[in-house]
């Protein structure tokens, strides 16, 4: 009698990552690949990270495709025409004979909080969104409304906050500051004006990848820096105090951080643990793999 094979995706803003395990959750495969952010316009930028990251992990792990089941955790698939058209797309590539879409805050939340488990996390990385759910079951969700009008405190945010900074300073609106040299530099561009064109072109993850010029800056004591990197800690915690009143908790209490800026070792997690403990948050120091939540969730729907 075969074994049994689910795969597990966690695909963000910034890379995709997979995992293939048996049905008693032993991991026989792993892979990294390029940002999976669904466009629900055109599934098959996701469908091509995805596909060749869990085609990387069963290579990985000497195992041939298609796996009984996919759980993919995916960011913009929030919404159920996107997360079917996703589903349609893995689904015709052959990778597993099942497949189920969801997101990638999904994911990680089953990681932080698994088995029904109450608890809030709170996910920045391109993106932010916070999630919660209260003692009773209850869930809430806030954030999460994507580049054009949400994501605050993200990594898109505070870069793309400092990008306009470095034009308000060459406008003479906004008072001198390092940055300019700096993300002029990191940008690759000769002068503030050729930002203009590098961010008209660039992917959500190129710009977010210029924040950690921003916090160095910051922490260089740079004050249009701090200054941005304060308002991104103020709308971070407001994500997480409304999650939990909408779920009916009270601090003290817990808060899971997962996303590359704000997970163990991650250059926002100090100032984002110090912003939630001056507010009587507690922060969890146990780690948060999407990835494993996936398979999770994978092993959940295989009964």
């Amino acid at each position: 009698m075969s074994r049994v094979l689910v795969g597990g995706v966690d695909a963000g803003g910034t890379r995709t990552r997979a995992r293939i395990a048996d049905a008693s959750g032993a991991v026989l495969g792993e892979g990294s690949g390029p940002a999976g952010l669904l466009d629900p316009t055109d599934p098959s930028g996701a469908g091509n990270a995805i596909e060749m990251t869990l085609r990387q992990a069963a290579e990985r792990g000497g195992i041939s495709l298609p796996l009984d089941l996919l759980w993919a955790g995916v960011a913009g698939a929030g919404r159920e025409e996107g997360r079917a058209a996703l589903q349609a797309e893995l689904s015709s590539r052959g990778v597993a004979r099942e497949v189920r879409v969801g997101t990638d805050a999904e994911a990680a939340f089953e990681d932080a909080f698994p088995g029904g488990e109450a608890g809030i996390l709170l996910i920045v990385g391109t993106g932010s969104i916070a999630m919660a759910r209260g003692p009773g079951g209850e869930l809430a969700r806030c954030g999460g409304w994507g580049g054009l009008l949400g994501d605050e405190g993200s990594g898109y945010r505070i870069a793309l906050e400092a990008l306009r900074a470095v034009c308000r300073a060459a406008d003479g609106r906004e008072r001198p500051t390092v940055l300019t040299r700096l993300l002029v530099q990191a940008a690759a561009v000769p002068d503030p004006q050729g930002l203009v064109s590098m961010t008209a072109r660039a992917e959500k993850g190129d710009v977010a990848a210029l924040t950690p010029v921003v916090i160095r800056c910051a922490d260089a004591g740079d004050p249009v820096a701090g200054r941005i990197l304060d308002d991104a800690v103020v709308e971070l915690v407001r994500q997480v105090e409304v999650s939990a009143y909408r779920v009916g908790y009270r601090p003290p209490f817990q808060v899971a951080l997962a996303g590359g800026l704000v997970s163990e070792g991650g250059p926002f997690r100090t100032r984002m643990v110090e912003g939630l403990e001056g507010h009587g948050f507690g922060v969890r120091t146990e780690g948060v793999d999407g990835a494993r939540g996936a398979v999770t969730l994978a092993l959940a729907f295989r009964g």
